[in-house]
């Protein structure tokens, strides 16, 4: 009996521990202001995209490099990375790269910056995202609220049970003055 109690303890722990693996995400493809953008997964109790296809989307790598940084929870956008060329520059003429707009004339040099826009968004300016990311099964995830605000938007989460072949959709002014701004 008391081996019998044994194996229905451990047969317990094992469905209790593996079940999770088991159950499938209720996934549907995600649009930004109209073109597909990924797939926003409810998990944990809220809509949230995977970190690795928000960093894809924002023309990062699976290293979050050159536009985003994870600290433990907390995702923030970088500063783009800056190339500046100089034509005959001022020798006493300090400025940072981090502070120069696409074009800066200045008295005897001109500054052109180039910012790393390879992908469905481009970082405009140095903030935090989310302080809310979180893991589950194994992968990083984003919610969708946060990303809607880094726009400079809201995201109001769907009432009821989505269809299966159901998308949801995030939707911007492309010139807004949140921390993200979506390509042309």
């Amino acid at each position: 009996m008391k081996k019998l109690s044994i194996l229905a303890a451990c047969a317990a722990g094992f469905f209790l521990i593996a079940a999770p693996i088991y159950v499938k995400m209720d996934s549907h493809a995600l649009t930004m202001n109209g073109r597909p953008a990924a797939n926003a997964v409810f998990v944990n109790g809220q809509w949230a995209m995977a970190l690795d296809d928000f960093a894809k989307l924002g023309g990062g790598t699976l290293t979050l490099e050159p536009n985003f940084q994870l600290n433990g929870n907390t995702l923030s956008a970088l500063l783009p990375a800056v190339q500046t060329s100089i034509k005959k520059a001022d020798p006493n003429l300090k400025i940072q790269a981090s502070t120069v707009p696409d074009t800066v004339t200045v008295p005897g040099a001109a500054y052109k910056q180039k910012v790393y826009t390879g992908g469905t968004f481009h970082v405009r300016k140095a903030g935090v995202i989310s302080r809310n990311v979180f893991r589950s099964d194994g992968k990083a995830w984003v919610p969708l609220a946060d990303v809607a605000r880094a726009f400079g938007g809201t995201f109001t989460t769907p009432q009821g049970k989505l269809q299966p072949t159901q998308s949801l959709s995030l939707n911007f002014t492309v010139n807004g003055d949140g921390i993200l701004a979506l390509n042309n």
